[in-house]
């Protein structure tokens, strides 16, 4: 993220902010450590792309590597992966650190920053490669690979992992934990603007409106990139079979943010695979809602196999859900869906904030209370999972 003016002038009062808030815990508050909220003020330092302050350093300076490892998946290919961990910590806490849906998987800058910075706190840090996410394929083949994610990286460390989910893998990493067979496995689970339902997310990207289990109405409009994604995976079901293999690779450079190898693959296109592409991309026409209201009752049953809802019930381990409060991918509605599905006691901690857009920090102007909430948040999180 580019630093600015502005965001220089938010570090400077968050700083501010962060002292502070440190001095309030040191003294008033014995459940969280000094160091807990010290390291969580230097991993949001690094991740808004600002260099951890003086005072900050002597708790994120460990020295961290990071090695490509391969984690075997019976019945398939071995999955890819990377693992970062601190030199000097003899018996660093492990984290299964998972990407959301983009195209570069595992090496995404902000997912390789955040690992970066959880190993120079202490860390050791797996982050597999999930091919059906990087593919733009949200499936319960990614379950399976969490799974196994999970249960390597335990296996390797000697203990329960705890693990952390970005976007949709936020709903999956709830989901895989679940499982009997990988809760052991699992320390607890951080959800960063996961989802409850992926029917109700879907749903959202057509009318502009998500409902909190309360009935409370989120009205923000959707990025189109979730109803993109959702085109690209069923893109038969929005144009003829025989335009599928051309246009695919000029939807799949526009989701990659590849305008030129878009305009060249344009070029090779009719003017009817044209305006087929045009009305995908632009996904404002009555026509289009429509084949994606057929397309997403279509896949009810499949959408309900890769969402938390009414399947984790018997969920044992703790929770911690995060989410952007002006989130146009993942509406924050879902955060409440999950606090009413998880059983009573699991989730530690929950919090919708305007520091998060969907999984970045974002440069909104928060108050005070905002940066406290979050630091608090994360250093409860932090404490738990150093444990």
């Amino acid at each position: 993220m580019p630093e600015d003016d502005h965001a220089r002038k938010h570090w400077w009062k968050a700083l501010v902010a962060i002292m502070v808030g440190v001095l309030c815990v040191f003294l008033f508050f014995s459940g969280n450590s000094l160091r807990d909220y010290m390291q969580a003020a230097a991993i949001f330092f690094e991740l808004n792309g600002n260099r951890v302050p003086l005072l900050l350093a002597p708790v994120a300076h460990h020295p961290a590597t990071v090695s490509n490892v391969e984690i075997p998946v019976p019945g398939h290919a071995t999955l890819r992966g990377a693992i970062y961990t601190s030199t000097d910590n003899p018996h660093p806490r492990a984290i299964v650190l998972l990407h959301g849906v983009h195209h570069l998987g595992y090496d995404e800058p902000r997912l390789v920053n955040f690992a970066s910075a959880l190993a120079r706190c202490g860390f050791q840090v797996l982050t597999p490669n999930l091919p059906e996410l990087a593919g733009y394929n949200i499936s319960p083949a990614s379950l399976t690979d969490i799974r196994t994610s999970i249960h390597f990286f335990a296996q390797r460390t000697g203990g329960p992992v705890t693990v952390i989910g970005l976007s949709f893998a936020g709903g999956l990493a709830i989901l895989a934990a679940a499982d009997p067979a990988t809760t052991p496995d699992v320390k607890a689970v951080l959800s960063v603007g996961g989802h409850a339902s992926f029917a109700r997310v879907a749903d959202y990207y057509i009318t502009g409106v998500a409902h909190g289990a309360k009935g409370d109405a989120y009205t923000v409009p959707p990025h189109d990139y979730g109803s993109l994604v959702l085109a690209y995976d069923h893109l038969g079901d929005y144009i003829p079979a025989q335009d599928v293999s051309p246009v695919l690779p000029a939807l799949r450079a526009h989701l990659y943010e590849n305008s030129d190898g878009e305009k060249t693959l344009l070029a090779t296109l009719n003017p009817r695979q044209q305006t087929e592409l045009h009305q995908i991309e632009q996904f404002n026409l009555p026509a289009e809602t429509a084949i994606a209201k057929t397309s997403n009752a279509k896949y009810a049953s499949a959408m309900a196999a890769i969402s938390p809802e009414q399947q984790v019930a018997q969920l044992h381990v703790p929770i911690y859900l995060l989410h952007g409060s002006a989130d146009t991918v993942i509406p924050p509605t879902e955060l409440s869906w999950l606090q009413q599905d998880l059983p009573p006691g699991s989730v530690k901690a929950a919090l919708v904030t305007p520091l998060l857009s969907h999984v970045s920090l974002d440069m909104a102007k928060p108050t005070f209370g905002d940066d406290w909430r979050a630091l608090r948040f994360f250093a409860h999180f932090l404490q738990m999972a150093a444990a």
